[in-house]
């Protein structure tokens, strides 16, 4: 067996990005294994949202749009806020790098591309504005879980009425 079958994994992809934000060029790094995992799990609450299950509302709240960002973006975000980049610049950057780690490169370059839409698989318009995914999320967030029945029993006399 040759002692270099395989060659270091870093020499095979690069999981970093280059992202140009008003002239200069900002290097994304990697993001962590960590951190990845976070984002494929906010990616599976995602997925029960659009499906119409039970959502873990600590998993989706605008209130962790920064840590999203921080764990994206990495000391890029603190180079980015050094220069003065506007926010809505340093979220594109945020989701292109979301995308990045839990789709493609290629998901995520069509997405920089885009402005932050991206168009369906059957070219009809792409995802809806920030404000209606926004609506969506707090729609998703403000829905009750169904309260649990174990230990409950109906109430004496209600399978008579019903009959």
């Amino acid at each position: 067996m040759a002692e270099n079958e395989f060659e270091d994994v870093d020499e095979l992809f690069d999981s970093s990005l280059t992202l140009p934000i008003n002239g200069k060029k900002y290097r994304i790094p990697a993001v962590s294994g960590f951190d990845g995992l976070w984002a494929q799990r906010v990616v599976e609450e995602i997925r029960k949202a659009k499906a119409g299950g039970d959502v873990d509302a600590g998993k989706l709240n605008d209130g962790d749009e920064r840590l999203l960002y921080e764990r994206m973006l990495g000391p890029a975000l603190d180079e980015m806020l050094k220069d003065g980049v506007e926010w809505e610049r340093i979220g594109h950057a945020g989701m292109t790098m979301f995308l990045r780690t839990t789709a493609s490169r290629e998901d995520a370059q069509a997405y920089w591309k885009a402005g932050g839409d991206l168009p369906e698989a059957d070219g009809s318009a792409g995802s809806p504005n920030r404000a209606t995914r926004r609506a969506s999320a707090a729609a998703a967030r403000s829905t009750k879980k169904q309260g649990s029945t174990s230990g409950t029993r109906a109430r004496k006399g209600s399978a008579k009425k019903r009959a």
